[in-house]
C-alpha cells in the first residue's frame, strides 16, 4: 500500500515549505532526497498517534480544504524534523566512486564530532517537544484522538496524565508517560498484584478511590513511578527525560564516547537511586496492608478442672 503523506502536493513548493518548517536549517532540501526518511518518520508517527488521526489530517491537506490546519500542522512538524534527523548525517560526508570522503569547501570547515553530537542531541529533543506539543493538541481539540488504542491504554493506567505522574517524579511529558507505560504494567503484574490480590488492583484500576483506600493507592502508584522510571534507564533515550534532572552532555574532546549525565552521575546510579524509592514504596504498602489485617482475640485454650489447669 502506497502510504499517503503531508507533503509534496501537487502546485506546493516542497522545499520552501521544509525550509520555513525548519527554520534553522540554511538550505532548501529537494524533497526527493528526504523522501525515504519523510516516510519512515509518517510511519513511526502514525504508529503513536493512530490512523484515524492521521487520516483525518491527510484528507484535510490533499483536498486543501484547510479546516484541520492546525492539525495538519502538528503533525507536519515532528514529521519533517524526525526525517532531516535521519537524513542529516549523509550530508556530513559524501559518497564518491573512490570511498566516503569528508565535505569541506572554502568557506566553511567540518564540525567537530562533539558539535555533531551536541546538534544531534538538539534535533532529538525538538523531536521529542514536536511530538509533546501534538499529543496536548490531539488531547484538547481532537475527538478521534479519544477513540485511538494509544489513549485508551493510558486511561486503563494508574496514571491517565501527566500531572498524576508528576506528583511522584516531575516528567511533565505525555510522550514519556506513554513511553513508560511498558513498565508501569510490568510493576502492577509482577510487584503490585501478588501483594494486594486481583480484585483490589482491579478496583483501583476502574473505580472511584474511596478515602479509606487512599493511602494505599498513592503507594501503589509511587511503587509503580519508581519502578516504571528505573525499568527505563537502560531502555529509553536520556534526551526524552527533563534537562537538569537527567541532562546527558557531550565533552569538548573529539570523541563521540563521553557520554554522562548531569552531575557526573551515571544512568547506572540513577537507577539503583529509583530502585531505593521503588523498595520504600513497597515497604510502605506492606505496612498498611499489615495494618489493615483485622485484630483476632487468641483464642483461650485452657482447660479448667476441679483441681487443676491445663493448656
Amino acid at each position: 500500500m502506497i502510504m499517503n503523506v503531508l507533503f509534496n502536493r501537487p502546485g506546493d513548493d516542497t522545499s520552501k515549505e521544509i525550509k520555513d518548517l525548519l527554520g534553522f536549517i540554511d538550505v532548501d532540501i529537494k524533497y526527493a532526497k528526504i523522501k525515504s526518511d519523510v516516510l519512515t518518520a509518517t510511519r513511526e508517527l502514525i504508529d503513536l498517534v493512530g490512523r484515524d488521526v492521521y487520516n483525518t489530517a491527510y484528507n484535510d491537506y490533499a483536498t486543501k480544504t484547510d479546516e484541520k490546519e492546525q492539525l495538519v500542522y502538528h503533525l507536519r512538524y515532528p514529521i519533517i524534523i524526525n526525517a532531516y534527523r535521519m537524513f542529516a548525517p549523509n550530508l556530513d560526508i559524501a559518497h564518491t566512486v573512490n570511498g566516503r570522503k569528508m565535505r569541506q569547501d572554502e568557506n566553511q570547515k567540518q564540525a567537530f564530532e562533539w558539535m555533531i553530537d551536541r546538534d544531534n542531541e538538539a534535533l532529538e529533543r525538538k523531536y521529542y517537544r514536536a511530538l509533546d506539543d501534538l499529543l496536548h493538541y490531539l488531547d484538547e481539540e481532537v475527538e478521534e484522538w479519544k477513540s485511538s488504542e494509544a489513549y485508551q491504554k493510558l486511561q486503563e493506567s494508574v496514571f491517565k496524565t501527566t500531572d498524576e505522574f508528576d506528583e511522584h517524579f516531575p516528567i511533565a511529558s505525555r510522550l514519556l508517560l506513554m513511553k513508560l507505560q511498558p513498565g508501569i504494567k510490568q510493576c502492577l503484574r509482577v510487584e503490585i498484584k501478588q501483594r494486594i490480590g486481583s480484585e483490589l488492583l482491579n478496583t483501583f484500576l476502574k473505580e472511584p478511590i474511596v478515602p479509606e483506600q487512599e493511602e494505599l493507592y498513592y503507594e501503589v502508584k509511587q511503587a509503580c513511578a519508581y519502578y516504571a522510571l528505573a525499568w527505563a534507564m537502560p531502555r529509553l533515550s536520556v534526551q526524552l527525560f527533563p534537562q537538569g534532572i537527567l541532562q546527558s552532555y557531550v565533552s569538548e574532546r573529539n570523541t563521540t564516547q563521553s557520554r554522562q549525565v548531569a552531575g557526573g552521575t551515571s544512568l547506572a546510579y540513577a537507577k539503583q537511586y529509583f530502585e531505593k524509592d521503588f523498595d520504600k514504596a513497597i515497604a510502605n504498602i506492606e505496612t498498611i496492608l499489615k495494618a489493615s489485617e483485622p485484630f483476632e482475640e487468641p483464642k483461650d485454650d485452657f482447660i479448667v478442672g476441679c483441681n487443676y489447669v491445663s493448656t
